[in-house]
């Protein structure tokens, strides 16, 4: 499961629920996370150098919003 809660607002997130098919590691993961900066903050990478990117295969998506949120 990945959850995404908005800092500002606990009732306003995002839920994918599913099974891991697939792992990167490695230089692969790293060129990956680069790839990200670059397009983000048009800088490159500068994190932990170990990545890990699972892929999923989903099979439940929820998004939650709060009805009093404008």
């Amino acid at each position: 499961m990945v959850l995404v809660i908005d800092r500002t607002d606990p009732e306003h997130y995002a839920e994918v629920r599913g099974r891991v098919v697939a792992m990167v590691t490695g230089q692969p993961a790293l060129d990956h996370a680069d790839r990200l900066s670059r397009r983000y903050s048009g800088e490159p990478y500068r994190g932990p150098m170990e990545r890990v990117v699972m892929r999923i295969r989903s099979f439940r998506q929820v998004i939650r919003t709060n009805p009093r949120r404008r």
